[in-house]
């Protein structure tokens, strides 16, 4: 077996961890009382705010001159014309919620309903509307913008608009937009520890994270090489924009993903003027800028940078009940955006983390070793990671149809663990592991768009990228034997990845998606052809249904493919660099229904065969598509011969923003099985059958009383999740008993489930908002009802008893943010 499982538990030791340390929060409530600012009553007047932002053309992404842009219902109107660059401004607007229309002849109504307006921060926007396929009067039946249509155009089905606003109001999502989209039908939500995305009964490892049209590695804080989760994200929302999420057959222009897409953007930084923000909460000390570099070429910048919490408290002598196990990460985010007026759009844009983490047990007493329930006792673990990715963009207009689009980017992702073994009676350390992996990346993309005409819209591109890779492990064998090298490879290979689509609009009620991806593998020569085809219909102006169709595929992970076998006198060999795709074809129909203006129901029904995927050459339980579960440890020699399938139903309803109110609801029936090298299907580690969640909440402002000087506001936001125990592992109870070691009845496997998990969030925040500036204080209390949520099963070989490691218990998190 792999020594992969071992930096697979350092991980788990720290989720474990992570998830106890409640008693952290209790002693953080009077530091954050002591740290929010006194209440300003200084006198304010005129307390308004601005909308500002841009009207382009969905398709062609050309600017649209002369647009009207009004706020409906203002007496008198409030609203403006775009300028000969479709830009648009609306000053003077009372802050709290407006909305807006954009009309403008041949083209299909926009209204984006419930934009907030603050005080020492604008609102921009970017509207996009679509040509009407027809040239003649006809009625357009419009509503409030439609969150669950997505920014891209080509994805027909499984595809949700997020807005950021949600990931930083909805109750136990602590700002983070992995946590987030656990609201959304078909994911998973029963892990606390990690923010992991697991998509109808897929692996985590399934998904594709892309930022900026980038594709980029684990964007987490103590996350893995090829994982695809972690306990704290480093994507921050405060510099996202408006972003795609996708579950399944998702179009041609992605690929090297299973399961989904996360296809993040990043906003612009203020061209007009300098905004600051600073923030304090679960995520860390916080602090912001952005605005013009030049005002006459609308150049800007945008910076944001984070120092965790935890850190800076243990920094200045606060002991939070963990001993020296405090976690340390910082994090920084930037984007700078250069258009010009002959050459195009240049941006630079990155993203960077590093985090570590210390479990030292040899310095303890045995009762505080007794008291550690989650780490092994007899050892000291060292956890270190870091990520990065960066990339510079070219966008320029070929005229008014048609604009290339050229990346050249980087990324890197390092772990290390390092493992000190205890000597019991001596309380000594002797260095028993030492493991690290680097993976890094150079990719250049390119593509180009064309709109030939209001029925017809052509993409193709590619991605071309160098992988890099250096594994390195050491372990002390025996005494006889000493240390010998576990696994010592490095070396790069090569990733190309050609796709083109073609949107065909044949009526306005009827469209159709088709298009093509293609991954070669240069180190095996390894070729997959990936067709996508999606047909769109609007049956009534009310209704729309939705049949799509995917293949698609994906690498295997650098860390299997050139893993090296230990064969004895000092000499390893690499058993897996034939390894190829695993492949996954996607069958959804969906059914769309918007109820009124401003509420929508969603129902789809999906089926996913998964072929040739990663499993032992001999016989064994052990399968690729149960990765990033706690049971990660891997054969030594690995084939494409595993097979899987994935099929459910979906229902979601939502009601928009209105008058202070929204709330969505979703349902999750599904079956999540598969098949290992040993013939014998089970159900995967992620096949928990059901998943329900209700997410809402409402908004007010508080009595006008204080209106001279400050507006007010308040918030009041409620999550319950509910969802089926995952299947695991069962002890070998009697062989375990025997030897005094745990063993795994593997022939077993998946057989037996936890508990099913639930849990009750609820948030409250105060915003006031003076002339220049803002501030919000906000109290997200996750799991309020403290239910003892099972986070895996542990067998105590000692008392011959089954033991509960339990998840997140009451857990209170602060937040104050200020804008100016």
């Amino acid at each position: 077996m792999s020594g992969s499982l071992r930096s697979c538990r350092v991980f788990r030791v720290y989720m474990s961890s992570f998830v106890s340390n409640f008693e952290i929060m209790k002693k953080t409530l009077l530091l954050f009382i002591i740290l929010i600012p006194t209440f300003l009553f200084a006198t304010e007047k005129n307390i308004t705010g601005t909308v500002r932002g841009t009207v382009i053309d969905k398709f062609s992404q050309q600017s649209i001159p002369g647009a009207n842009v009004i706020v409906p219902g203002s007496s008198p109107v409030i609203g403006t014309t775009t300028d000969i660059n479709g830009k648009f401004r609306l000053e003077g607007l009372p802050v709290g919620r407006i909305s807006i229309q954009i009309t403008f002849i041949g083209y299909k109504e926009a209204f984006f309903g419930n934009l907030e307006v603050e005080s020492g921060k604008e609102t921009v926007v970017e509207v996009e509307l679509e040509e009407n396929v027809t040239k003649m009067n006809e009625v357009v039946v419009t509503g409030e913008r439609r969150l669950d249509e997505p920014i891209n155009e080509l994805a027909a089905v499984s595809a949700t608009q997020f807005s950021i606003e949600e990931s930083k109001r909805f109750a136990g999502a602590r700002n983070d937009v992995a946590r987030m989209a656990t609201n959304f039908a078909g994911v998973a939500s029963n892990n606390d520890a990690v923010n992991d995305i697991v998509i109808r009964g897929n692996s985590p490892n399934g998904l594709l994270w892309r930022l900026e049209g980038v594709d980029i590695p684990n964007p987490n804080h103590f996350g893995q090489a090829g994982a695809a989760g972690g306990p704290v994200s480093i994507l921050n929302n405060n510099v996202l924009s408006n972003s795609d999420f996708m579950t399944g057959a998702f179009p041609a222009e992605y690929g090297n993903a299973l399961s989904g897409v996360f296809d993040l953007r990043m906003r612009n930084g203020n061209d007009e003027n300098h905004e600051f923000m600073g923030q304090i909460g679960f995520n860390g000390f916080e602090l912001g800028a952005e605005g013009p570099i030049s005002k006459a070429n609308g150049s800007s910048y945008l910076v944001n940078a984070r120092y965790s919490t935890l850190a800076v408290f243990d920094a200045m002598g606060i002991n939070f009940g963990t001993g020296t196990a405090v976690p340390e990460y910082q994090d920084v985010t930037f984007k700078f955006n250069f258009p010009t007026k002959k050459a195009g759009t240049f941006s630079l844009f990155g993203i960077a983390g590093n985090s570590s983490i210390d479990f030292i047990k040899s310095n303890l007493s045995e009762d505080e070793i007794e008291q550690d329930f989650y780490s092994n006792r007899e050892e000291d673990l060292r956890a270190r990671s870091r990520m990065g990715a960066a990339g510079l963009t070219h966008k320029y207009f070929w005229g008014k149809k048609t604009y290339t689009k050229f990346i050249l980017s980087g990324s890197f992702i390092e772990t290390k663990n390092d493992i000190d073994s205890i000597i019991p009676d001596i309380r000594e350390t002797f260095d028993w592991y030492d493991g690290k992996q680097t993976n890094t990346t150079l990719t250049a993309t390119a593509f180009v768009n064309h709109k030939l005409n209001s029925r017809h819209l052509f993409r193709a591109g590619f991605y071309f990228t160098q992988f890099g890779y250096d594994l390195d492990e050491t372990i002390y064998e025996s005494d006889e034997v000493g240390y010998r090298k576990f696994s010592d490879a490095n070396g790069q290979t090569y990733f190309a990845q050609p796709f083109a689509t073609w949107q065909y609009r044949i009526t306005e009620k009827l469209t159709t998606n088709a298009g093509v991806h293609g991954s070669f593998l240069f180190e095996n020569e390894q070729l997959a052809v990936e067709p996508r085809l999606s047909l769109s219909y609007q049956a009534l102006p009310r209704h729309r249904f939705g049949i799509a169709y995917g293949l698609h595929t994906q690498a295997p992970p650098v860390s299997l493919m050139f893993a090296e076998t230990y064969i004895g006198n000092g000499q390893t060999e690499q058993f897996n660099t034939n390894l190829g795709f695993t492949q996954s074809q996607h069958f959804v129909l969906s059914y769309n229904f918007q109820t009124t203006e401003n509420a929508h129901f969603r129902a789809e029904a999906y089926y996913q065969l998964i072929d040739d995927a990663i499993v032992g050459y001999h016989p064994f339980y052990y399968s690729q598509l149960n990765s990033g579960s706690f049971f990660t440890e891997f054969p030594d020699t690995l084939v494409n011969g595993g097979t899987g399938y994935n099929y459910g139903l979906e229902l979601t309803y939502s009601r928009f923003l209105k008058n202070g109110l929204y709330y969505m609801l979703t349902g999750s029936l599904f079956s999540s099985r598969y098949t290992g090298s040993d013939g014998v299907e089970r159900s995967t580690a992620f096949d928990g059958r059901y998943i329900f969640n209700a997410v809402g909440g409402y908004e007010l402002q508080l009595a006008k009383k204080s209106e001279g000087r400050f507006k007010q506001f308040m918030t009041f936001d409620g999550k319950f999740a509910w969802a089926g125990g995952n299947p695991y592992i069962p002890v070998d109870k009697e062989r375990t008993i025997a030897s005094g070691e745990v063993h795994y009845d593997f022939d077993n496997a998946f057989s037996e489930r936890l508990d099913d998990y639930m849990r009750l969030d609820l948030r409250v925040g105060y915003k006031m908002m003076f002339k220049k500036w803002s501030q919000e204080f906000a109290l997200d209390v996750q799991n309020v009802t403290n239910r003892q949520n099972p986070y895996a099963l542990n067998f105590n070989p000692e008392t011959g008893e089954e033991e509960y490691i339990y998840q997140l218990g009451l857990f209170p998190v602060f937040q104050y943010r200020v804008n100016f």
